[in-house]
């Protein structure tokens, strides 16, 4: 019965700090992201998706995310809080079907 319970809290613990370390939900490349999938991400409006989309368009790609503070809508704080949701490069790697719940934590940061 020891043993059980020994095995029984290393996996429970296993799964926990994968959850907390390694279960990043994925970021957005808001460099290719279309209006939908920029919609999809809490705190961008529909409208703040469209001035993203053409902003790239007018200016190219983003070099930085900070860069977003150009477009009307965005602010230092908002920013902040969309860095663990978007990236600049590589293919998006999150989960559509989950969109509305918040991605952000300290380990999905960079």
């Amino acid at each position: 019965m020891k043993r059980i319970s020994v095995l029984f809290i290393t996996i429970l613990l296993v799964t926990l700090a994968g959850v907390a370390f390694g279960g990043q939900e994925g970021r957005l490349n808001v460099n290719t992201a279309t209006v939908d999938e920029l919609s999809f991400i809490p705190g961008i409006s529909s409208e703040m998706a469209r001035n993203i989309v053409q902003y790239r368009k007018s200016n190219g790609p983003l070099a930085s995310l900070n860069e977003l503070q150009k477009i009307k809508g965005f602010y230092p704080s908002s920013i902040n809080e969309l860095k663990c949701s978007l990236k600049l490069d590589g293919k998006s790697d999150f989960d559509l079907t989950d969109h509305r719940r918040n991605w952000c934590n300290k380990n999905n940061m960079d």
